[in-house]
């Protein structure tokens, strides 16, 4: 469409083909995209676009694609053959070669793409979830190590949301809301992750500063640190979701006041232990008695008895 074509008399057709058995190759006028007569196989005789020319296609393009259109682009139904077949990686000659119910339309997308489609999703739960019963464990999760292995599940779940789920878009070529529908709901699922990833994170970290050497596992140090821990990860997990919610085009502004209020009501309903959780936080940083202090004082007065 950006290049001159010769007129139709100048290309040979197919009398001259048939009395020239040398011409084996044509070269469109004035660029060096050939095409070539076919000498072996099911199309033998037919002129082809040459290997070295198909070879070249993309350099070809990228010397044309600044160039204005000479005419208008012979395309008919273009929506109908986005709504069909996929990307460049998928030919249209698979896509033509499935059954024709496989290339019937639903909410505007092929029911081939809708199965590619759903069997990524399942695969990917089914890997997710896999990998969730082999790390959640039992009983309450002391170590960093075991912290870290709770990771691969909002590491995956990232993974997926990032790069498989968008890969898989544009490689069946989605298109119209199911495109955009995807793409919200990957957005919403990878801020989603990332806010369980820096939770983790954070709360390992805490953790790994109460297993040193100096800091007693019950001591109100160690309380006191995976307390801080878990308010620095709620803070930073809010925030990603507040970040995810903006992205995803939900208004932060109405969250913000919808939160306000709520926190308003809970506060007013919940004085009582407000009041106790800021007695324990007094006792964490002032440290009045240490863990263990009343059950020796007992003992000593027992033996005092």
């Amino acid at each position: 469409m950006r290049i001159e074509l010769p007129q139709l008399d100048e290309v040979p057709g197919p009398e001259e083909v048939a009395n020239n058995p040398a011409l084996d190759r044509w070269t469109l006028p004035h660029t060096e995209i050939t095409l070539h007569r076919v000498a072996q196989g099911p199309r033998i005789g037919e002129f082809l676009f040459s290997p070295e020319t198909v070879k070249r296609a993309q350099e070809f393009y990228e010397r044309t694609q600044a160039l204005p259109y000479r005419r208008e682009p012979p395309i008919e139904g273009t929506t109908s053959f986005l709504e069909v077949y996929g990307n460049w990686n998928i030919p249209i000659s698979w896509v033509d070669a499935l059954p024709s119910f496989m290339r019937r339309v639903f909410w505007g997308q092929a029911l081939w793409k809708w199965v590619a489609l759903l069997t990524a999703i399942l695969l990917s739960l089914a890997v997710i979830l896999g990998v969730y019963s082999m790390t959640k464990g039992e009983g309450q999760v002391r170590s960093v190590g075991q912290y870290l292995r709770r990771l691969l599940v909002p590491v995956l779940l990232l993974v997926a949301s990032v790069f498989v789920l968008p890969a898989l878009s544009d490689e069946i070529l989605l298109i119209g809301h199911v495109a955009t529908y995807l793409q919200l709901g990957a957005t919403a699922i990878a801020y989603l992750s990332l806010a369980w990833v820096a939770w983790i994170l954070i709360v390992a970290v805490g953790e790994f500063l109460v297993n040193r050497p100096r800091i007693h596992a019950e001591s109100l140090d160690a309380s006191l640190i995976r307390l801080t821990a878990r308010i620095i990860a709620i803070i930073v997990a809010v925030l990603l979701v507040f970040q995810g919610a903006t992205a995803i085009g939900i208004p932060l502004v109405g969250l913000v006041a919808s939160v306000s209020i709520g926190g308003l009501a809970v506060a007013l309903a919940a004085q009582d232990t407000l009041k106790s959780l800021l007695g324990s936080l007094m006792i964490f940083i002032d440290k009045p008695y240490q863990v263990g202090e009343l059950t020796q004082a007992i003992a000593r007065g027992l033996g005092r008895g």
